[in-house]
């Protein structure tokens, strides 16, 4: 392989390996990742390391679990004494510029350092009236012009495959659809209208698709193209009609909720799987970890292949360290490069850790190839919670009270805990994550995490995002 290739990593938020038509979606909605996916290597079993923004992007970034690097809520930092890719890649002679459409990726959570170019696309562009998809390309494409005299590191954040779903491809629901996209419209959305809101999810990944395929044009038009490791990812999923937040719950409480409360509870999806659940306040189930993961190496090394063992998002950082020579991080991904040149696993399981927004509960999973632990943590909410926060406040409390702290599932099957009918294998995963727990936690102590104040413009955009009840 070529000793200093470009790198580009490109993250599309909130997208489904299962809605992208490369890993198998009976709908063609991403023909120019495909056609990437066929330049290079398809990774069937990629997981993120958290079920929303703020943690897992941190964890691409750095190739650290989420407790590691310890920027887990919207305020947090990245460590600033926590040696950076951008940072290390600049030292080698790199052209470093990275290019964000979301406040969770920006100098607030201090993402910046090490990257010549920082461009925060979303401080002048609303989300709910701007394209973000194009937008993050085409700065991507002015930025590199027509090529570096020296190797370049693009980092491109897409939020064109999160909510807000606006009708954009044309391709699969258009402007007449009745729902607007908006997250106040996907929450109320009826029994009747799923398929809708699966169309409108579609319709924005064949859009950010497009966009996508525009940058790959551009790099061929430059003759980069070749010279280039790409990565695409997803940095979680999204939950739309498979799971409710509260499902393990016994049944008489959840018909106890939905007759009492009816409009809380199919607002936020207690009980109910219909329509958009979302990515928050609800345990890692498949559809929010399984994330596309799409590598073409330099020189389209390894054409067309395709592996089904468990590779994880920090996987990508511990890639380019194998890729660059003399590049040291302290990371906890793997390289993909023993699977993908030998066929050797690397990963014997994957790991996730989601804090909710509000930080009253936590989730932890530990994935095999045969089966998902999840371990919830809950804490006690306070007042300040229930103003702040109220509906947030309520999940927890019905967390804390009613629901099952530990699940045992035999994937794919997640409806059904049958931690009860292998408690050896419970307890096996169980360890398994303490041990994990422990080490992160050992880990972290090296670096200093400091909270940002969040803006009201941020906030306001957050809001949009679904981040503020």
């Amino acid at each position: 392989m070529i000793d200093r290739p470009n790198i580009v990593v490109y993250v599309s938020d909130s997208l489904r390996a299962d809605h992208t038509s490369c890993f198998g979606y009976d709908r063609e909605t991403t023909p120019h990742l495909d056609q990437v996916s066929e330049d290079g290597v398809r990774f069937s079993n990629a997981f993120s390391q958290a079920i929303w923004t703020s943690p897992s992007s941190a964890s691409i970034l750095t190739g650290l679990y989420p407790e590691t690097h310890g920027a887990l809520r919207v305020a947090d930092q990245v460590p600033d004494n926590l040696p950076r890719l951008a940072t290390r890649l600049g030292q080698q002679g790199y052209e470093t510029g990275a290019f964000s459409t979301v406040d969770q990726v920006s100098r607030m959570r201090n993402f910046d350092p090490g990257f010549d170019e920082f461009d925060e696309i979303f401080d002048d562009h609303d989300p709910h009236e701007s394209d973000t998809a194009k937008l993050c390309t085409d700065r991507f494409v002015d930025w590199v012009g027509s090529g570096f005299s020296d190797p370049f590191f693009g980092f491109i954040w897409s939020l064109g495959t999160h909510n807000p779903f606006f009708p954009r491809a044309g391709e699969f629901t258009d402007e007449s659809v009745e729902i607007d996209g908006t997250v106040p419209e996907l929450k109320e959305t009826t029994y009747d209208q799923a398929q809708t809101v699966v169309d409108l999810y579609d319709d924005v990944i064949r859009h950010s698709d497009r966009q996508f395929g525009r940058l790959v044009q551009h790099l061929k038009s430059i003759g980069e193209y070749e010279n280039t490791a790409l990565f695409f990812l997803g940095d979680h999923g999204e939950l739309l009609s498979e799971h409710g937040r509260l499902e393990q719950i016994p049944n008489w409480l959840s018909t106890t909720i939905s007759t009492l409360f009816p409009g809380f509870a199919s607002k936020f999806r207690i009980v109910d799987r219909y329509g958009y659940v979302g990515h928050q306040a609800v345990i890692p189930y498949e559809e929010l970890l399984h994330v596309p993961l799409v590598f073409k190496p330099p020189e389209s090394e390894h054409a067309g292949d395709e592996y089904s063992e468990l590779v994880q998002t920090i996987d990508v950082v511990g890639t380019i360290v194998d890729l660059v020579s003399d590049l040291e991080l302290p990371i906890q991904g793997s390289s993909l490069l023993p699977l993908v040149e030998s066929g050797s696993p690397i990963n014997e399981y994957v790991y996730s850790d989601s804090p909710t927004l509000g930080g009253n509960v936590r989730y932890r999973s530990i994935r095999t190839a045969d089966y998902k632990y999840i371990k919830t943590d809950t804490e006690p909410v306070s007042a300040a919670d229930v103003t702040s926060q109220p509906a947030r406040t309520v999940f927890s409390l019905l967390r804390q009270v009613a629901s099952s702290q530990e699940v045992l599932f035999r994937v794919p099957d997640e409806r059904t805990n049958v931690i009860g009918d292998e408690p050896q294998k419970a307890a096996h995963l169980r360890s398994i994550m303490n041990d994990l727990i422990d080490a992160n936690r050992a880990q972290s102590t090296e670096f200093v995490n400091e909270t940002s104040d969040v803006s009201e413009a941020a906030k306001d955009r957050l809001e949009q995002l679904g981040y503020v009840d």
